[in-house]
């Protein structure tokens, strides 16, 4: 076997793994300039999956020791590599290796596996996190078992018995933090998880068994048509907002446009926006002072992801980079105004790194939206829903959400303004069906001011008297 594979050496019939350690940090590995393991590994398909994980690993190790995190003990072989691979973690070099190191081992375990899924490293860290919490309540549910042993039938049990029974934010409830899965389950709990919650589980776990049936550590995927049936509640579930729930919104957006705190710009402005762009609430949250623009003379939002300096923007796919002209109602209530302020009091330099709004703040996993979205459910919802829309919605019968602002929009500009559907689509920032992918190449995106002759289409019939003014 002669293999050329990165970061793996042959002598013989032994494979070693082999990384170069950088110069600033080769104090913490007692001066060594690189670190070497023999592997367990009998072909190139085991050496290269062996190979992929530990140089995440250690890759990761350096950033660690540069942050000064996990600094004291940090040595070739810690319990870091040794906890990830279970028992199964190549020998250090110096080890005289016996045959049973290179024979060749089949089991693979759950957590092996999902180690080397995660080595590839094609997933965002919030889809990251939520198939590494689907692993890890599989493994809770069956121990770290090898993967060749999982049948349907376990993992029908898993979703039924254990899925379908769990309740929502089970980890955040102070009650239940201290229990395991199954005691968990065995309560009977007034909410559990929705079918769709469980069927994206399901959904990360296959990837798992997918790359599985990749690499041939097990021939068929067990995690076939497990499903449950989502009746499609699309029209009842997903409510746009009435007149009179709209009025009551805006008429208690008043009281943030007079306050002190910084974060009433955004407490007053975000739900306006959504209301008559119809963008998502990450879209608006993520904006930089430089992404209001004017093109053509018309003032418009800059949907886009480049790279701020602190983190990444990101949007939903190709058709949500965009721009959407401010609209009248917006400019009349003083939003240019509110951007020419931040503007005057930001150095030019950084206003392509600055957000448009004091005190947004960054989820890592949840982006720009996570404190907005908070508010509005917790403190702006029950101020303009009545005690019956309350209880519907928590009742689950009803759906009263900021992303209803967006339904909203685009029920509004198909029944009252309607809209030409294809700048709808494009102001929505969705896929335009209309026409070919081909044929969208050809010629430029839509001139701002056509999309504005159908945006002012867009009349609401609100009484804005009580935020008129305030900017």
């Amino acid at each position: 076997m002669n293999l050329k594979i990165r970061n793996v050496q042959q002598r013989g019939d032994a494979l070693f793994f082999r990384m170069t350690i950088p110069e600033d940090l080769r104090w913490h590995y007692g001066g060594k300039s690189e670190i070497s393991r023999a592997l367990r590994a009998h072909d190139e398909l085991e050496a290269r999956s062996w190979a992929r994980i530990l140089s995440v690993v250690f890759k990761r190790q350096f950033s660690d020791l540069r942050a000064g995190r996990n600094v004291a003990g940090i040595q070739e072989g810690d319990t870091i590599i040794e906890s990830l691979l279970l028992g199964n973690s190549p020998r250090i070099i110096g080890e005289v290796p016996d045959a049973a190191v290179f024979a060749r081992n089949t089991s693979h375990s759950l957590s092996m596996v999902y180690a080397e899924v995660r080595s590839l490293g094609r997933q965002s860290e919030k889809s990251e996190l939520e198939r590494g919490n689907s692993v890890k309540l599989l493994i809770e549910w069956f121990g770290d078992i090898a993967i060749e042993t999982v049948t349907r039938s376990m993992l029908m049990e898993f979703r039924d018995q254990a899925l379908c029974r769990m309740p929502p934010r089970m980890r955040q409830q102070s009650e239940l933090k201290d229990k395991s899965l199954r005691e968990i389950v065995q309560i009977d709990h007034e909410r559990v998880v929705s079918n769709t919650t469980v069927n994206n589980r399901l959904a990360k776990l296959k990837t798992i068994f997918t790359h599985a049936v990749r690499y041939g550590y097990i021939r068929i995927c067990p995690l076939v048509d497990l499903r449950i049936p989502v009746e499609d509640n699309f029209v009842e579930g997903r409510c746009v907002y009435s007149h009179d729930q709209l009025q009551r919104m805006v008429d208690g957006l008043a009281l943030y446009a007079t306050g002190r705190k910084a974060s009433r710009h955004m407490r007053f402005w975000i739900p306006l926006i959504g209301l008559y762009t119809g963008a998502r609430l990450n879209e608006i949250c993520q904006l930089c002072i430089s992404d209001v623009v004017c093109i053509e003379g018309v003032d418009c939002f800059d949907i886009n992801a480049r790279q701020r300096s602190e983190t990444f923007k990101h949007v939903k796919n190709r058709a949500s980079k965009r721009r959407i002209p401010v609209h009248p109602v917006l400019e009349e209530l003083g939003f240019m105004r509110f951007v020419g302020h931040r503007r005057s009091r930001t150095d030019p330099s950084r206003h392509g790194t600055t957000n448009l709004w004091p005190k947004a703040s960054h989820h890592q996993y949840k982006d720009w939206r996570n404190a907005m979205s908070h508010w509005f459910n917790v403190i702006l919802r029950p101020r303009f829903l009545s005690e019956d829309e309350l209880a519907d919605h928590q009742a689950g019968r009803k759906t009263f959400s900021f992303h209803s602002l967006r339904h909203t929009f685009i029920s509004q500009a198909q029944n009252q303004a309607r809209m030409n559907p294809r700048i709808e689509m494009r102001l929505c920032g969705h896929m335009d069906r209309f026409i070919s992918v081909v044929h969208a190449r050809y010629g430029s995106d839509l001139h701002p001011a056509v999309l504005l002759e159908e945006l002012v289409k867009l009349d609401y019939g609100l009484d804005l008297s009580k935020v008129m003014g305030r900017y």
